[in-house]
């Protein structure tokens, strides 16, 4: 059996959330210069990332944005986090509540 890596919390965040977390940290920062030097990526790349239609950061990359944002606003990130598992959650549950067939997945 192959071994898969597992990059935890990362894994678990949607691009939605990503999106929330680089709005935080720009709201601390104020410019996209100081995001992307904070996270070690180009200028442009942190562009790319608010923009929909365009990439989003990668798993090592959003561990990074979730470090920066803890660093900057703690409970906000918290916040942000939380709001995330629990609508995952709900997601889960309601699926679940359905009455069960193979043709629902």
């Amino acid at each position: 059996m192959s071994e898969y890596r597992f990059d935890g919390l990362p894994e678990f965040i949607s691009r939605r959330t990503r999106v929330r977390l680089l709005e935080l940290i720009n709201g601390k920062l104020g410019s996209l210069s100081v995001i992307a030097e904070r996270l070690g990526v180009s200028r442009w790349a942190v562009c790319k990332w608010f923009d929909p239609s365009e990439a989003h950061p990668n798993n090592q990359n959003t561990r990074k944005i979730i470090e920066l944002a803890i660093r900057l606003d703690r409970i906000g990130t918290r916040e942000i986090l939380l709001d995330e598992a629990l609508e995952y959650l709900e997601l889960v549950r309601s699926r679940f509540n359905e009455n069960y067939s193979a043709n629902n997945f």
